[in-house]
């Protein structure tokens, strides 16, 4: 099987769209592009969020389904105030149950994780 042609100079690559999912009450901002081949999950890094991915998203859309997602606590979605728990909130068991939600709820399929510094160690919380 062959990779798909790159986009020719009259061809715009696909662009992301910007959306809200509502996890637990709280509001997480994502982006998505492309509509078909293998969903990919982008994680950002720590103290970055889903605009890191903005010069991939486009191309890896090309032939796949691209997720990139802030994280709760980062970029534009929700930040709860930590001391309003009793233990601690933003772990990484929180945001590997974050991503195993989203996969359900939102990429509703099976996806690979591409990640970024931190977001390389939620791939061992997420399953």
């Amino acid at each position: 099987e062959s990779l798909p042609a790159a986009p020719g100079p009259s061809e715009p690559l696909p662009q992301p769209r910007t959306s809200t999912w509502n996890w637990k009450g709280y509001n997480i901002r994502y982006q998505c592009a492309g509509t078909s081949g293998p969903a990919l999950v982008l994680i950002h890094g720590f103290g970055a969020n889903s605009d890191h991915w903005r010069k991939n998203i486009p191309a890896l859309a090309m032939a796949n389904r691209v997720y990139a997602i802030d994280l709760i606590g980062y970029g534009y979605s929700d930040k709860p105030n930590p001391r309003e728990f009793e233990e601690s909130f933003y772990t990484f068991e929180t945001w590997g149950e974050q991503l195993n939600t989203f996969c359900a709820e939102v990429v509703k399929s099976d996806a690979f994780f591409i990640c970024n510094s931190i977001g390389g160690m939620l791939d061992v919380y997420a399953e």
